[in-house]
């Protein structure tokens, strides 16, 4: 089933005006309408990409920070002297099948959890004597 449209010069006036505005109207908005998807798309694939970029560098920094925190962490036992008067006791051949005392560990164990206190990204921490002589 076709339609079948007069041909142009038959139309009436008014068929003629409303066609007349329907294209003025319809292809300028039309085009304003590509235009302005064309530049809003740019637009946000530009922010999306620089919102990305700070994204990634700001956890980079988070994870330099991290990781020297981490490593500022492992240097504290060397400048504490009552941790290291505790591991030199072990450090030897002949403290090989000496336990620490209840008061060495239970120092030990204050010592690590003031390194762990708030901070729960910290699971454990572990200290080796010369011996092998695990503080946890």
């Amino acid at each position: 089933m076709f339609i079948r449209f007069k041909p142009l010069k038959s139309w009436s006036l008014r068929a003629k005006i409303l066609l007349i505005f329907l294209l003025l109207i319809s292809i300028p908005l039309s085009l304003q309408g590509v235009a302005t998807y064309v530049d809003f798309s740019s637009s946000i694939e530009r922010r999306t990409s620089d919102y990305t970029a700070q994204l990634v560098d700001q956890i980079n920094r988070n994870l330099d920070r991290t990781l020297m925190e981490m490593q500022r962490l492992t240097l504290m036992p060397v400048y504490d002297s009552g941790v290291l008067s505790i591991l030199r006791k072990y450090r030897g051949e002949d403290s090989l099948h000496q336990q620490p005392t209840v008061e060495e560990r239970s120092k030990m164990q204050l010592y690590i959890a003031s390194m762990t206190f708030d901070r729960p990204e910290i699971d454990s921490i572990q200290i080796f004597a010369g011996s092998g002589i695990i503080s946890m």
